[in-house]
């Protein structure tokens, strides 16, 4: 499966065209069908990249980070949250558990 989408809008009185391909695989692209003329992949996939490709956008764009969702941890301080919440916190709701249920108990 293979489609195009096309989007117009207008900006400032010009128009503005917006292009997506969806590919539902990539097999679509693969050696056997591309060179193969009983399917006529390569025709179709010549015809969206030429579609998608009017725009002229230059090369040497500058790589931007859009967010940045690293962890800055040293090893100690992993070690340190590990033991906080797999020893201490359930710790405190056993102890919890415990002095209700003796509460509980004894009343």
């Amino acid at each position: 499966l293979l489609a195009i989408s096309t989007e117009l809008r207008y900006v400032d009185n010009e128009e503005m065209y917006t292009y997506v391909m969806l590919g539902g695989s990539s097999e679509f692209a693969a050696t056997t069908y591309l060179q193969s003329n009983a399917y006529g992949n390569k025709d179709i996939l010549y015809s969206m990249m030429k579609a998608l490709g009017r725009e002229k956008v230059p090369v040497n764009l500058d790589f931007k980070v859009f967010e940045d969702k690293t962890l800055d941890l040293t090893t100690a301080e992993a070690t340190r949250w590990t033991i906080v919440y797999t020893l201490v916190l359930p710790a405190i709701f056993a102890a919890a558990g415990v002095v209700v249920f003796i509460r509980r108990r004894h009343l």
